[in-house]
C-alpha cells in the first residue's frame, strides 16, 4: 500500500487539481491527503470523482487558512476516529489484514501556538495501541541539518518536536528526493536594501527569460509535435477505442491551448491611453511688479488644515504599501525591470515583506529611490498608419516598486484633495469629471448667444494646444 500526502497551499485552481491528477495518475496512490487546501468541505469532497476516488472526508479551512482531506478508494475501509482543523485520525481497514491507524496531520504554522501540535501528539498516542503511521507536515524539523534557508531554526521547537516523536515512539522513515520541497522566499534571502532587491529581481528576470525560451516559449511547436503523435495513434490500424496514452495526449494539448492563450494575452495586451487631457506638466513664469515673492505668499489664504497636514505626515504603514499595490491593474505595462503589478500581487506572499520594507525605506528617507528610478520610453501611435512624430504620444512606465512609493503618498493627497483645490478644477480630483467643461463651455456659448446688447459685449476664446509629452 502506497500513501501520498501532499501540502498543495490552495487546492481549488485548477493548476493544482491538474497536478493533483498527474499524481495520482502516476503513483496510483491508495489513500491521498491534502494539506492547507483553503476550500470548504463540501468543494473538497466535490473533487472526489474528479482525483479519481470513490470516498472522501474533508475538514473546511478557516478562510484562507488551514484545510484538510483524506480521500481513498473501495474496498479499502477507512473508519474516522477523531478530527480537528490541524488533523483526521482514520482506523483502516484492508480485507482480512490487521488494521492500523492513519494520521493526517499539518502542524500549527504560528510558532509560538506549536506546542499544541505536540499535544496533539500525545493525545492521539494514548486513544489506540494500533499500528500508527502519522503523514503530514509539521511545520518544524528533527534537526537543523534538516532546514536549508537564511535563518536558524529555534532550538527549543526543534527539542519540543523531537521530544513528542519519542515519547510518541514514532519512528522517522526518512526521505528520497530533493533536500527540500518548498521554499518560502525568493532565491537569495531576504532583501536587506533597495539595491538588493533590484539585484533580485534582475537575477529572477534573468530566469524567467530562460525558462519562457526553453520551456514555456516552445508552446507551439509542442503543440504540433503532440498533434502528430495524436494522428498517429488514431491511425494505428489496431486501435478499437481512445488508449491511454492518446487521453494523456489530448488533455496534455488542451493544457497547452490554455497556456498559449495565455502567452499571447500577456504579450499583445494594449492598456488604450483614455481620451482627454491627462497632462500633469506644470508652465512657471518669473512673477514681474513691484511685490516682493514672500508679499505674494502672504496673499494666498491657507487651505491646509492642522489636522491635513497631521495626517499627511503620518508615519507610513504596511496596511498602506499593500492597499496602493492592490488598487493598481494588473497588467498594465511594466518598467525597465520586466515586472507587472500581477506578479507583486499574486506572489504577494512570498514577496510582501521585502517589498513592504523597501518601500518604507524610500518614504522615510532612509534609501534613495535611485537604483529602481528609470523607465521606459515607449511611443504609442495616435493614429493609424502614423507617418510624423507629432502622431505618437510618449509613455515613459516605471518599475512596480516605484510606482507603490508614489501611490502612497498620492492616496494620502486625495483624502484631501476635494478640500484644497477649487471647484473650477475638473480633472484630477475624485469625483469631477473632465468632461464636465463640455458641459460648461456650452452653457457659456449659449449665454452669449442670448446676450446680444449693444452696451455689453461678449467673447469667448478657443485655445488648441499642442503638447508633445504626456503624464
Amino acid at each position: 500500500m502506497n500513501c501520498i500526502c501532499w501540502n498543495c497551499r490552495g487546492a481549488g485552481d485548477a493548476a493544482t487539481v491538474k497536478e493533483v491528477k498527474d499524481l495520482v495518475l502516476q503513483y496510483a496512490p491508495v489513500v491521498l491527503c491534502l494539506l492547507e487546501t483553503q476550500l470548504e468541505k463540501t468543494r473538497l469532497e466535490n473533487l472526489t470523482r474528479s482525483f479519481g476516488y470513490d470516498n472522501c472526508y474533508a475538514v473546511s479551512s478557516e478562510g484562507r487558512s488551514g484545510g484538510l482531506a483524506m480521500y481513498w478508494n473501495n474496498p479499502l475501509v477507512l473508519d474516522l476516529q477523531s478530527f480537528s482543523k490541524n488533523h483526521i485520525d482514520m482506523k483502516v481497514l484492508d480485507g482480512d489484514k490487521a488494521p492500523w491507524r492513519l494520521t493526517c496531520i499539518y502542524g500549527e504554522a504560528n510558532r509560538s501556538r506549536r506546542y499544541r501540535t505536540w499535544e496533539l501528539l500525545s493525545l492521539l498516542c494514548a486513544h489506540s495501541d494500533l499500528p500508527w503511521v502519522c503523514l503530514g507536515d509539521y511545520n518544524e524539523v528533527l534537526s537543523r541539518e534538516e532546514h536549508f534557508g537564511v535563518g536558524d531554526r529555534d532550538d527549543a521547537q526543534i527539542n519540543a518536536f523531537r521530544q513528542a516523536a519519542d515519547s510518541c515512539a514514532l519512528s522517522d522513515l526518512g526521505y528520497v528526493g530533493l533536500d527540500w520541497t518548498f521554499e518560502k522566499k525568493v532565491r537569495g534571502g531576504d532583501c536587506v536594501t533597495l539595491e538588493d532587491m533590484n539585484t533580485k529581481l534582475n537575477a529572477l528576470s534573468g530566469d524567467l527569460h530562460k525558462w519562457n525560451r526553453d520551456v514555456f516559449g516552445e508552446v507551439r511547436k509542442e503543440i504540433k509535435r503532440l498533434h502528430a503523435r495524436l494522428a498517429e495513434l488514431r491511425a494505428s490500424p489496431g486501435r478499437l477505442a481512445p488508449s491511454h496514452e492518446e487521453i494523456r495526449v489530448c488533455d496534455k494539448i488542451v493544457e497547452l491551448n490554455y497556456r498559449e492563450e495565455i502567452m499571447w494575452r500577456q504579450r499583445s495586451r494594449i492598456q488604450w491611453l483614455a481620451e482627454g487631457d491627462s497632462n500633469t506638466q506644470f508652465f512657471h513664469r518669473k512673477a514681474s511688479g513691484t511685490l516682493g515673492m514672500n508679499d505674494v505668499i502672504d496673499t494666498v489664504p491657507s487651505r491646509v488644515t492642522a489636522e491635513m497636514n497631521a495626517s499627511l505626515v503620518a508615519p507610513y504603514t504596511e496596511e498602506e504599501i499593500k492597499k496602493a499595490l492592490f488598487q493598481m491593474f494588473p497588467t498594465k505595462a511594466p518598467g525597465p525591470d520586466g515586472f507587472p503589478a500581477h506578479f507583486f500581487q499574486r506572489h504577494w506572499e512570498l514577496c510582501g515583506a521585502e517589498v513592504t520594507r523597501a518601500v518604507l525605506n524610500v518614504l522615510k528617507g532612509i534609501e534613495s529611490p535611485a537604483s529602481i528610478n528609470s523607465t521606459c520610453m515607449v511611443l504609442i501611435p495616435k493614429v493609424n498608419n502614423p507617418d510624423d512624430l507629432v502622431q505618437f504620444r510618449p509613455i515613459s512606465p516605471c518599475n512596480v516598486i516605484l510606482k507603490i512609493v508614489s501611490k502612497v503618498q498620492a492616496n494620502r493627497l486625495k483624502e484631501i484633495l476635494p478640500d484644497i483645490i477649487s471647484a473650477e478644477q475638473s480633472a484630477f480630483v475624485p469625483g469631477r469629471l473632465i468632461t464636465d467643461n463640455i458641459i460648461s463651455a456650452y452653457e457659456c456659448l449659449h449665454f452669449m448667444k442670448k446676450k446680444r446688447g449693444r452696451h455689453k459685449q461678449y467673447g469667448a476664446l478657443k485655445v488648441d494646444m499642442r503638447r508633445p509629452m504626456t503624464g
